[in-house]
């Protein structure tokens, strides 16, 4: 084995949330208005689509159209010239007049498919494209997602934008939008925020179920967990947090609401080591679960990403195989379209050969996961 330093894994790109993540929309009422998202390309696959979390309608929306443009290198917005030239990527669509899209993320495939250099600097824009737009019909959209680590100055790049009176300004915190290739997603997709407290028997459990993909080490060791979570209750609420297999309990640590800061709201930041003296080698390639077991009567949620399709876990660490379970004493259940707020401290692993991580972020154990 080799000590892993306190390696951090899995924990999604946003950051943990700092309080109740909150989205912030731009109302694109007029012609002159818009909003957009700056990126740089995953790599060389074909952009066919875009996905968008759709604020709220007014009245009857006219219809907008959606661009992949090029980036201003002196300003940094979009430079308002479709880059798929002859082969236009613009693609119209028109909301409802009515709610049935308020709060949800929707999907546009572009006209034409763009092919970007690896780590090309681009832009996806909303502007308006035809009919009466006002300040009585018109559509909002989700530019960003406030609340993560550092507050609400998070995000330098990737960045969204909107467009008001002709001007573009930037935007500072998490941007919400997803590029679409044939074969993946990335960005940051997601319909909502999950923060539900359904576990609440005795012996149910909230969890990520997580897969450490067998070509980045042959076995590891969890030190720890960083996680977003609601406890309900103030006073002698003893949940666990534990890691488990599917054949059953392998560490766990019982928490005290009597001694830590335990909040029944969600979004509380949590970082909690096991305790046992030695602890398990855990074999790559394997599915684990990690997450609250409640204890009594309580209730225990485990925050996370609330997606619109399971396809859109690929946008984050871990891809399909890094996703919410819940366990209701008897036996789990997968849901894939929540990705929950987790990240694991490591603190052995071993290895046989390389590979790729399955897009696994894997940050430095210092600070608070230190050693």
């Amino acid at each position: 084995m080799a000590d892993a330093a306190g390696l951090i894994i899995g924990e999604p790109q946003t950051g943990l949330p700092t309080s109740a993540p909150a989205f912030s929309n731009g109302t694109v009422s007029a012609s002159n208005a818009g909003v957009g998202f700056v990126f740089q390309a995953l790599n060389a696959n074909a952009i066919t689509g875009f996905k968008f979390r759709y604020g709220a309608r007014t009245g009857t929306p006219p219809t907008f159209v959606a661009t992949i443009e090029g980036v201003s290198a002196s300003t940094g917005f979009p430079d308002g010239a479709d880059v798929g030239g002859a082969s236009p990527t613009a693609v119209t669509f028109t909301p409802p007049a009515d709610a049935t899209w308020d709060g949800t993320q929707r999907s546009v495939t572009f006209t034409n498919a763009y092919t970007p250099s690896r780590g090309q600097r681009l832009a996806i824009t909303i502007r308006h494209s035809s009919g009466t737009i006002d300040g009585s019909n018109n559509s909002s959209f989700t530019t960003e997602v406030q609340n993560f680590v550092g507050g609400n100055s998070t995000a330098s790049h990737p960045y969204a934008l909107r467009l008001s009176a002709g001007t573009w300004g930037k935007r500072t915190t998490i941007p919400v939008f997803g590029v679409a290739t044939a074969s993946e997603v990335y960005g940051n997709p997601m319909s909502g925020l999950y923060a539900t407290n359904s576990a609440g028997t005795d012996g149910h459990r909230h969890a990520l179920k997580f897969t450490i993909p067998a070509n980045l080490c042959s076995t590891f060791k969890v030190r720890g967990v960083m996680y977003a979570a609601s406890i309900a209750g103030s006073t002698g609420i003893n949940p666990i947090l534990g890691l488990w297999s599917a054949g059953g309990l392998i560490q766990d640590v019982t928490l005290d609401s009597d001694i830590e800061q335990v909040a029944s709201s969600n979004y509380v930041f949590n970082l909690h080591y096991f305790n046992e003296a030695t602890l398990t080698a855990l074999d790559a390639g394997t599915a684990y679960y990690v997450g609250l077991q409640v204890a009594g009567s309580s209730r225990v949620c485990l925050n996370g990403f609330q997606l619109a399709a399971s396809a859109d876990l690929a946008a984050y660490p871990g891809g399909s195989n890094w996703h919410f379970a819940t366990y209701n004493g008897a036996s789990w259940t997968d849901d894939q379209t929540v990705r929950p707020f987790v990240g694991l401290i490591l603190d052995d692993m071993s290895f046989t050969g390389g590979g790729g991580g399955g897009g696994l972020i894997i940050a430095g154990g210092g600070g608070l996961a230190g050693r």
